[in-house]
């Protein structure tokens, strides 16, 4: 994850726009959990389930597993 830079479009002007760029913090620990559940793959898709679980946990910062999945 370090080092990728991704822009997520956006189909609506009313979202808002997110990149992985500026999550140091919360995204350094998603990427260190991933690494230790070898839930990390080519790097395609990662950087957008990184982001997703980031929102996630600002949302919700205990879900359970039903949230998840």
């Amino acid at each position: 994850l370090g080092g990728l830079d991704l822009d997520v479009a956006s189909y609506s002007p009313a979202q808002v726009k997110s990149t992985i760029v500026g999550q140091d913090a919360a995204l350094a620990q998603i990427a260190e959990s991933f690494v230790r559940a070898g839930g990390v793959q080519c790097g395609y898709c990662t950087p957008g389930i990184a982001l997703r679980s980031v929102a996630l946990l600002e949302k919700n910062p205990q879900p359970a597993r039903p949230e998840i999945a």
